[in-house]
């Protein structure tokens, strides 16, 4: 493939170099590439297209060149500085040239929170969420777990509280300490789980032996969300309703916008800025 590109750049009066040594890595027109790339690996190719000095009547030609760019290196082109070989990158596909992060054509329902085109996805362009507070999960802070600090994982709830004790002895805590004298990152792991971390649970059975299984602690706040999306029950709904608070969203800040139309600028002023500036304002 290597061969190939550089047999059509050299056909088109064009040279083709290796970006990390391009001053001995190259083939030209009327020249047979021979550098030994290893063609087990994946090797990043310059094609020369052109090079001059910006004048002002070097405009049509730059702008020939820049297309030619773009039409052989997939939409892509770099322009290099010869004093300073500082580079800049260009692409025709709204594509980042570094990353390949790409976003549809600048329209204006990419810019509208009422469009699914420009809504966000995380709050579907309300700009606020629901989310379950923990302050309402914890109802009393000023008692323990056991004794009913988040209700219905306490003695009442055995399979609950079963898991609420391996967790204490996983982690070293006293189940029966105030919720608020527990550490703060023994706090988080109750709320939020454990992560990746695994953990031995063990649970009673009336019918046999205590079963043991070791799986990741999913977490009180994530267990409810879980339980809000899958229940079909109004008065379920209801009761978890009451632990939830409403927030600006965490993705957009409350713009209400995805992330393509946030990152477009205008005057070094993003399109949420631009539209809550006072026409009157400098």
């Amino acid at each position: 493939e290597t061969t190939s590109i550089c047999s059509m750049t050299a056909r088109a009066g064009l040279c083709a170099r290796a970006p990390a040594n391009r001053a001995s890595t190259r083939a030209s027109a009327g020249t047979r590439w021979t550098s030994p790339l290893n063609r087990t690996h994946k090797h990043s190719l310059d094609v020369v297209v052109d090079r001059l000095k910006v004048r002002q009547e070097s405009r049509q030609r730059l702008a020939e060149s820049l297309e030619t760019a773009l039409r052989l290196a997939n939409s892509k082109a770099i322009a290099l500085n010869m004093g300073t070989q500082a580079e800049t990158g260009f692409s025709s596909r709204f594509a980042c040239p570094v990353c390949d992060y790409s976003l549809s054509e600048l329209e204006p329902r990419l810019f509208s929170f009422n469009n699914p085109a420009g809504a966000c996805p995380n709050c579907d362009g309300l700009g606020h969420e629901t989310f379950f507070d923990p302050h309402r999960v914890v109802a009393h802070p000023d008692i323990s777990l056991a004794a009913g600090a988040i209700s219905g994982w306490d003695k009442r709830n055995a399979l609950y509280f079963q898991m609420m004790q391996s967790l204490a002895e996983h982690y070293g805590f006293d189940l029966d300490t105030t919720w608020a004298d527990l550490p703060e990152d023994v706090q988080n792991v109750v709320l939020y789980g454990s992560g990746s971390e695994s953990i031995q649970f063990t649970y009673a059975s009336s019918k046999g032996p205590p079963a043991s299984k070791k799986h990741a602690f999913e977490g009180i706040i994530p267990n409810l969300k879980r339980r809000l999306l899958l229940t079909e029950s109004n008065a379920v709904r209801e009761e978890l309703g009451r632990l939830t608070g409403s927030r600006a969203c965490q993705a957009c800040g409350g713009s209400r916008l995805k992330p393509a139309a946030r990152h477009v600028y205008l005057s070094e002023a993003t399109q949420e800025k631009t539209s809550t500036t006072s026409a009157s304002s400098p």
